[in-house]
C-alpha cells in the first residue's frame, strides 16, 4: 500500500511537470523593472563620473552593470560575459555594487578580462537600482540610453542598437495587484 501512494505520487509530479513545459513561457511576459530611470533621463553622479572617466572612448556609450555578489544571477551574466566576443567599450564594461560583501572577492574571479568592478555607494543610488543584474547604457555625457535587465550575452551589435535607441527595454509592469510577475 505504501508503494501505491509513492507511485501515485510521482505520476502526479510527472503529470505536473509535462504540464508546466507546455505552458507558453514568451507569451505575455512582463520585463521586472530595474530602476525608475528611463533612456534619455540624465544621471547625476560625481562616483560615477570619476569610475567613467578613465574609459578608452569617452564619446562612445559606456556599460555599467549594477550586481549585487550574493545574486546567483549576478554570477550567471559574468560568466555569460566571459564568453561574449566584445569589441570596443562594449569589451570593458564597469560593474558597479553599493556595498562590499565578504563574497566580493570571489564574485570578481567570473569577471572576463576587461571588466572593471567597483564599490560605490553614491552611483548605486544614482542609478536608483530596483534589481540586479542591471545593465545601464549611457552616452558620453551621462544621458542614459538603455535600461534593463543584463544576461552577460548580449552582442556588440545587440549593446550599439541599444545605445542607438533601437532596442527598447521590456516595460514596466502596471500597478495592478492581479497582475503576476513572470520569471521571479
Amino acid at each position: 500500500m505504501k508503494n501505491a501512494k509513492l507511485y501515485l505520487l510521482v505520476a502526479g509530479l510527472t503529470a505536473a511537470n509535462i504540464g508546466f513545459r507546455f505552458l507558453p513561457s514568451d507569451e505575455g511576459k512582463i520585463g521586472i523593472p530595474v530602476s525608475h530611470l528611463e533612456p534619455g533621463d540624465r544621471v547625476e553622479s560625481v562616483e560615477l563620473n570619476q569610475l567613467l572617466a578613465t574609459a578608452t572612448d569617452p564619446s562612445q556609450c559606456r556599460m555599467i552593470v549594477a550586481f549585487n555578489p550574493d545574486c546567483p544571477f549576478c554570477e550567471q551574466a559574468a560568466q555569460r560575459e566571459r564568453f561574449a566576443s566584445r569589441s570596443g567599450a562594449y569589451a570593458e564594461p564597469l560593474w558597479v555594487t553599493d556595498e562590499v560583501k565578504p563574497r566580493l572577492s570571489t564574485f570578481v574571479e567570473f569577471f572576463a578580462p576587461g571588466s572593471h568592478h567597483a564599490v560605490a555607494p553614491e552611483a548605486f543610488r544614482a542609478l536608483d537600482v530596483e534589481a540586479v543584474p542591471a545593465l545601464f547604457l549611457l552616452d558620453g555625457e551621462g544621458t542614459l540610453e538603455w535600461v534593463g535587465a543584463y544576461r552577460g550575452d548580449e552582442s556588440t551589435e545587440v549593446l550599439a542598437a541599444r545605445c542607438e535607441g533601437l532596442d527598447q527595454p521590456i516595460p514596466a509592469p502596471e500597478a495592478n495587484p492581479s497582475t503576476s510577475l513572470v520569471g521571479q
